[in-house]
């Protein structure tokens, strides 16, 4: 059935050129998918005896190295590959690098016993033995029910109480602990700004979380706690549900990055301005994106893919999945 209304003959020749011009424009649109899966395939085999450029592109998409190409890459072939990568308008980027993700996501994600939680560290993390699987925090009540909820997913748990939340991040950033715990969200006051402020400065990673509930006087409210860590974890590991990203202020780049998690099944829960005062003399403001993400991992390479090659001044400062109580 045409979707032009019936408005009489002299409107019938025109719907019709157009209803011609949608079924073109649809078959257009399954050729250049189709030539995107080709490009995939081919990509695979690009770059002779060596591992193809393409893939080691996406192989650098873990996001501790996500703002930079391994570094040998010849410099040409990085240029190349990320010139006609461009030259792809952002959907059909999207889709090239699921379709890569969804061949290739064993190379992408690094596969890991898919036993435990939060997690046991991998065998290239360097976690000191001492640190392993320890804990920091500020003890309170509150903080004391998510430790308990963190601890139940690692193997060795161990808790190290600390007077501020300074001290926690610095346990965490100098390896003395191998985790620690912040607060980042409030039910009545939201992004707990000062928290997001600390992951920067410490470049610190939010790897799990859970929500604590406390009664007051106004009724009850709930805290995010996070469990934090200087790198992720593998992503198959984590199973993220959610991502926290922070991109310097620029309306183009906010635009092109919620479009982008859009088309790749991501559904926006907050963006929030914050001024990086603490840390930019000049003042900038940075945008701080809260994120859910969907069940399959291709999306999140596709995402992934985007960030590096379209907005590598994006940091994503959180992939993590909430811990819900059993």
């Amino acid at each position: 059935m045409s979707r032009y209304p019936d408005l009489g003959a002299a409107f019938s020749p025109i719907h019709r050129n157009l209803a011609e011009l949608d079924r073109r424009q649809t078959d257009l649109l399954e050729c250049r998918m189709a030539h995107m899966e080709e490009w995939a395939r081919a990509a695979r085999r690009f770059g002779g005896e060596e591992r193809d450029s393409l893939l080691r592109f996406l192989d650098a998409l873990h996001p501790e190295t996500v703002k930079a190409l391994p570094e040998d890459v010849p410099a040409v072939n990085r240029e190349e590959l990320t010139q006609a990568l461009r030259a792809l308008a952002l959907p059909e980027r999207l889709f090239l690098f699921r379709t890569l993700a969804a061949e290739e996501g064993e190379e992408i994600f690094s596969e890991r016993d898919e036993d435990g939680g939060a997690g046991e560290s991998n065998g290239t993390d360097e976690v000191p033995e001492r640190a392993r699987d320890k804990i920091a925090y500020l003890r309170n009540s509150y903080a004391d029910s998510a430790y308990l909820r963190f601890s139940a997913t690692l193997a060795h748990p161990r808790a190290a109480y600390f007077d501020s939340f300074a001290d926690v991040c610095e346990e965490v950033y100098n390896g003395i602990c191998e985790y620690g715990i912040l607060p980042l969200f409030h039910s009545r006051d939201g992004r707990l700004h000062r928290f997001f402020s600390m992951l920067e400065k410490y470049d610190l990673r939010v790897v799990c979380a859970c929500e604590v509930p406390a009664a007051e006087r106004e009724g009850v409210t709930v805290t995010r706690f996070a469990l934090v860590r200087k790198r992720f974890l593998p992503i198959r590991r984590m199973r993220p549900s959610h991502a926290e990203l922070m991109l310097p202020a620029g309306d183009d780049d906010l635009c092109e990055l919620l479009s982008a998690a859009r088309l790749c099944g991501m559904t926006t829960e907050r963006v929030d301005t914050r001024p990086a005062e603490d840390f930019d003399e000049t003042g900038a403001q940075n945008y701080l994106v809260s994120l859910r993400l969907p069940r399959e991992h291709a999306p999140l390479a596709a995402f992934l893919a985007f960030l590096s090659l379209d907005l590598p001044r994006a940091t994503v400062t959180g992939l993590y999945r909430i811990l819900r109580e059993s």
